[in-house]
């Protein structure tokens, strides 16, 4: 059942983005895009993250993207919403999260690097 309600969304989300055309597209647009071609994977992983899982919220008054993964020993938890996003890591659990305003997807990748390569 979740691999049919996922393929749903996944459909959803591509109907989304061919409806929005390239001038028209935000920069969560062009993320979730990414996410779809899976770079957002690659990116992700170039920066050391492994064993990584995406969540996508897709309701009409919420959308975000849930990322969760491993960075050496700590758990990191990012969260993209259309205009900010936030980024949490720890030995167990994060619970606190340091948020920035969703500028791009480059800012987004070194925001997340250098928040990683704090915690070392």
């Amino acid at each position: 059942m979740a691999n049919f309600t996922f393929s749903i969304k996944r459909k959803k989300i591509k109907l989304y983005l061919e409806s929005v055309t390239e001038t028209q597209r935000t920069v969560f647009d062009n993320i979730l895009n990414n996410y779809i071609n899976g770079e957002l994977n690659q990116e992700l992983e170039q920066i050391g993250i492994k064993k990584i899982t995406i969540h996508i919220d897709w309701l009409p008054d919420y959308k975000c993207i849930n990322i969760q993964g491993k960075y050496d020993e700590l758990y990191v938890d990012i969260q993209i919403e259309p205009n900010e996003f936030s980024i949490g890591c720890d030995s167990v659990e994060p619970d606190e999260h340091t948020s920035y305003l969703l500028e791009s997807r480059n800012q987004l990748y070194s925001v997340v690097k250098s928040e990683l390569c704090k915690e070392k």
